[in-house]
């Protein structure tokens, strides 16, 4: 297959597709074979009639299935790799012959393309467009702030437990009357979150759990996604369903989450010993962090201003070439 343009004047241009007989054939050939192993025809088992009668039935239409294939994929692929900027899609050129699908081997095709216009638009010195720079007020930086202590905090001994604690806990498998199973399962240092607890009547039994305290535990109920039960009981995920849903748990330690203080060691700990010594330097830094993240809102909005401006500037120029058109078309 060839596929070749001439460009009729600055705005039409005309494809030309050639498709030669060796470069639908197989693909023909294959679509027939198909065809027949799906073809269902009187007098013959299904997927068994004569390849002569498939070729005489269902040639023509699957030569020019496969030929229109390479025809759109051909353009498809030229218009592309040849970088052409055209408006809206080829069409059927007027000059285009008949194609006769029972006698031709070889198949010419013509498409007229409108090329889009090319013209270059510019902003002079007058045209200004402000750039942003973002100012980091206290409330930004106290949210910042607020962020990094948190993403740098850590898991404290409590006395009892809240919504967002952790809990460590000995498990032991119970049967459906809450006596202990006999060889049973056990996990000697489960770990419960119980911000994870899904089941709300089984989440309160753990608010204001204390080391010690001993619970009844469904945990079918409180954890039914499989992935965290096993996490829980210390096992895979295969052998869940050999275990009674009811456990007890004895609590024996409270972790509460506690962001991390706002002192030399965060300071460390962010941007590297002794790099910053005082307030005032993480806040300074702090500020430096919030504006280089928003560095990117300021670029696309300076963007956009400027893509308005030669909006503007572009609406401007089809105007006088609009007039200038106009009054051409007067004088003659």
């Amino acid at each position: 297959m060839n596929v070749t343009h001439e460009n009729n004047d600055a705005l039409i241009a005309t494809l030309t597709v050639k498709v030669d007989e060796a470069d639908y054939t197989p693909k023909v050939e294959q679509s027939l074979k198909n065809a027949r192993k799906q073809a269902v025809i009187k007098g013959f088992r299904p997927g068994h009639a004569p390849a002569s009668l498939i070729n005489k039935m269902y040639r023509k239409s699957a030569i020019v299935d496969e030929v229109n294939k390479l025809v759109s994929g051909g353009i498809s692929n030229y218009i592309f790799e040849e970088k052409i900027n055209i408006l809206g899609e080829p069409l059927p050129s007027e000059k285009q012959e008949s194609i006769d699908w029972d006698a031709q081997k070889d198949f010419e095709f013509l498409f007229d393309i409108a090329l889009a216009p090319e013209f270059e638009t510019k902003l002079s010195k007058r045209d200004k467009a402000p750039y942003y720079i973002i100012k980091v007020d206290d409330k930004m930086r106290d949210s910042y702030i607020e962020s990094i202590s948190g993403r740098h905090g850590s898991y404290q001994p409590a006395e009892k437990a809240d919504d967002d604690s952790l809990l460590n806990a000995t498990l032991t498998e119970l049967n459906a009357d809450e006596s202990p199973k006999e060889d049973g399962h056990t996990v000697e240092d489960g770990l419960v979150s119980i911000a994870l607890v899904a089941d709300e009547a089984e989440k309160a039994k753990f608010i204001g759990a204390k080391v010690g305290d001993v619970m009844v535990l469904d945990v079918i109920k409180a954890f039914p996604n499989e992935t965290d039960r096993a996490a829980l009981l210390s096992t895979d995920k295969e052998n869940l369903a050999n275990f009674e849903p009811l456990f007890q748990a004895t609590v024996t330690e409270v972790k509460h989450y506690v962001k991390a203080e706002v002192n030399q060691e965060l300071f460390d700990k962010i941007y590297g010993e002794a790099v910053v010594t005082s307030l005032e330097e993480f806040h300074s830094k702090v500020d430096e962090d919030i504006k280089a993240n928003l560095k990117g809102d300021s670029e696309r909005k300076f963007y956009i201003d400027v893509r308005d401006k030669l909006f503007v500037s572009l609406v401007k120029l089809l105007l006088r070439l609009f007039l200038v058109a106009k009054h051409l078309n007067h004088l003659l």
